[in-house]
């Protein structure tokens, strides 16, 4: 019988060695990229796609694989220099959408919320496995030529950081397999990890909190009842309806869970992972507890 789960998402796989950026790829790649114009008639991959989730993610890739045959950039970096060039890529269409050439598209509003999701998940797992001085400066080198144009890079930063705490968090768990979302599952219900545990399947969508450093997890294990008036769903029924989609689709249990957390700068970034691993451990502990009852 086959996977369906398996072949449909990617397993995220941490390995101990954190890596680095070079300078000579954040001048000579990551610089032009920022300000690069991209050809019109490249524009014309997008006009032949339908507005699901999975065509655009197709459609936006070979957009990528166009500006670095452009550039004549395939062979200058490393994978994990390269998904940093994807995500500036990306951004860049976003900028074209907001305030460029593709400003009065009728699909533009379609567009957007799957770039979003395409630049934070390749964010994340950038963030993932640079050294904490790497991440600060790619921060602060992308911040001071991107965000002064647009607050979309800044808030995909601040998604992927969040999104980071967890997965690094998550793989410090004994038995426990990470997992992307497919762009479909991020956009529509705000999923932005699976982790499959060895007694539940667990649905994350994280969060990021407006102050503090609190790492906390809440298992949404009940149809979340809406305050009166309420019109758009919250976070807590996104994922909870999130959870039930995958579900019904893959014919197992999966239970929702909302993270909310901040990323923020640490002088002892391993204590700080020990102590939200346990936080996460105990909340996946209730979640098989509930699977079991």
């Amino acid at each position: 019988m086959i996977d369906q789960f398996e072949l449909d998402h990617k397993r995220i796989v941490l390995s101990p060695e954190t890596l680095t950026i070079r300078d000579v790829v954040a001048q000579e790649c990551f610089l032009p990229l920022m300000t690069l114009e991209i050809p019109l008639s490249y524009w014309g991959i997008l006009g032949t796609q339908n507005k699901r989730a999975r065509s655009l993610d197709i459609a936006f890739q070979a957009l990528i694989e166009e500006v670095l045959g452009y550039y004549d950039m395939h062979d200058e970096m490393y994978m994990h220099e390269r998904r940093v060039a994807e995500c500036i890529i990306l951004h860049r269409v976003q900028l074209a959408i907001d305030e460029g050439p593709l400003k009065q598209h009728p699909d533009g509003s379609c567009w957007n919320p799957v770039l979003g999701t395409m630049i934070q998940q390749r964010l994340t797992l950038s963030l993932a496995e640079l050294s904490s001085e790497d991440k600060d400066r790619l921060r602060d080198f992308t911040l001071g030529f991107l965000s002064p144009t647009s607050k979309e890079w800044a808030r995909a930063l601040v998604g992927a950081s969040s999104a980071t705490r967890v997965l690094v968090a998550a793989h410090t768990l004994d038995q426990a397999t990470v997992y992307l979302p497919t762009v479909h599952e991020d956009r529509v219900y705000g999923i932005d990890l699976i982790v499959v545990d060895q007694n539940v399947d667990l649905a994350i969508s994280v969060k990021t909190g407006l102050n503090g450093s609190r790492f906390e997890p809440i298992l949404c294990l009940e149809t979340p009842k809406r305050t009166q008036g309420q019109l758009l769903p919250s976070n807590e029924e996104l994922i909870y309806n999130g959870a039930g989609s995958l579900s019904c689709y893959y014919g197992r249990s999966f239970y929702g869970m909302l993270v909310t957390t901040r990323e923020t700068k640490t002088t002892d970034p391993e204590r700080r992972a020990t102590n939200d691993a346990q936080a996460l451990r105990l909340s996946i502990q209730k979640a098989a507890e509930a699977a079991a009852s």
